[in-house]
């Protein structure tokens, strides 16, 4: 069971995910032929324990103003 939430204000194509608190992966692709294999897309790898923290606090933020789909 996943939880799905949106906020109807808020735009956002970028993606993130937060591995063992320890590094975040952040960037703009899909998971898809055309974004992986053809477009011009960013993603970068973080451990900088402040930047993890301020990636972790920005979601939760969202998070709590979201609502469940």
């Amino acid at each position: 069971s996943v939880q799905v939430r949106e906020d109807a204000r808020l735009y956002m194509h970028a993606k993130m995910m937060v591995v063992d608190g320890q590094k975040a992966f952040v960037g703009s692709e899909n998971i898809s032929t055309q974004s992986l294999d053809q477009n011009r897309e960013l993603g970068i790898i973080v451990s900088d324990q402040g930047v993890l923290h301020t990636l972790q606090q920005t979601f939760q933020q969202d998070w709590g103003v979201s609502q469940g789909v």
